[in-house]
């Protein structure tokens, strides 16, 4: 999986992000507002690609994203990929003038004119020209479905996550949309810290669906960072999911280098309330995979203090993890802490 690289800056309204990912593309991003109006730029390279889009003024386009609207008076739209040129600036009316060239060459013919600006405008869009402005038309026309093919074909990770992230604070989602939304996550988004980000705004019962939950596990199965998949990790097991998915969950949180990183989300889940039988034993089993008698012990001690008194099988699983303890002293501890 790619791997990216990125820095963000704000300062006095102006904002500037710059990202490297291990293809060596370099992609900036800057943008501000003076006075009302919006200007800003978008710049990649790579070995094979030198892409520059800039623009200022309040700037519209075509639902499809393949023409210009409007142009506010003498705001202006401008975009270079190697040798394609395209420009649209407007007047102080409003009237839009056009220059485009191919390495030189202007198109001939309206049907020639028109491809080109719709291929220039489809590569800024997917860069993130606009995007703040087409979401809302865009949702309204295809729904869940044209952001999720939006988000697709964005090129960086932060607009894909800002496609995402809309239709997260939306409340009237299918469920099947969250669960595409979680795939996508899993699959499409590089940074560990915007997959975090990303899974804070599932709401309560969310993963209350089999499928759902899967999917964000595999969003904590895919960070890298033992930091961020521990974090992703609890926001899962905050929300109430089956017993199968707490199994997988704790499985993925055994992949977490050393017993201090995976500790963590075993006193996470050793602290929540009111959990079945089933969850108990799964948690208690995952505890005796410390390799470490003496961290053993401590999330057992933890574990007893909220052991249900009347689950003899979950007491019986305790009391097996507790005998791997060969330390008589801190063993007898353990026991000592059931109630």
């Amino acid at each position: 999986m790619r791997k990216s690289i990125s820095m963000a800056i704000a300062l006095s309204g102006l904002t500037l992000l710059f990202a490297c990912d291990e293809r060596d593309t370099y992609t900036s991003y800057s943008s501000t507002e003076k006075n009302g109006i919006a200007s800003g730029s978008i710049s990649l390279s790579n070995d094979s690609v030198s892409l520059e889009i800039s623009y200022s003024g309040d700037i519209q386009l075509n639902e499809e994203g393949t023409a210009v609207k409007t142009i506010s008076p003498e705001g202006f739209l401008k975009y270079k990929k190697n040798n394609k040129k395209f420009s649209a600036v407007s007047d102080k009316q409003g009237n839009i003038t056009y220059e485009l060239s191919d390495a030189g060459n202007s198109p001939e013919g309206d049907a020639a004119r028109n491809t080109f600006i719709a291929d220039a405008l489809r590569e800024m869009v997917v860069y993130g020209f606009n995007a703040k402005n087409r979401l809302p038309a865009l949702y309204k026309k295809g729904g869940s479905a044209a952001v999720l093919r939006e988000a697709a074909a964005a090129r960086t990770d932060e607009l894909r996550s800002s496609y995402l992230e809309f239709l997260l604070k939306i409340d009237s989602l299918q469920q099947s949309d969250l669960t595409l939304i979680a795939q996508m996550v899993a699959g499409k988004i590089n940074g560990d810290v915007e997959k975090v980000k990303l899974l804070q705004l599932f709401r309560t019962g969310y993963m209350s669906d089999i499928q759902t939950a899967n999917a964000a596990l595999s969003i904590a199965e895919s960070i890298h960072s033992g930091l961020e998949k521990t974090k992703a990790l609890e926001l899962i097991l905050a929300q109430p999911i089956m017993t199968d998915e707490v199994v997988r969950a704790l499985k993925i949180n055994n992949t977490i280098s050393g017993d201090l990183g995976k500790m963590d989300v075993l006193y996470f889940l050793a602290k929540k309330e009111h959990q079945p039988s089933e969850h108990w034993i799964a948690l208690i089993n995952a505890t005796g995979q410390l390799s470490s008698e003496l961290e053993r012990a401590k999330v057992l001690e933890q574990i007893a203090t909220k052991l249900p008194a009347d689950e003899p099988t979950v007491k019986e699983a305790f009391r097996k993890v507790a005998g791997t303890i060969t330390s008589p002293m801190i063993a007898e501890k353990v026991m000592g802490a059931v109630k």
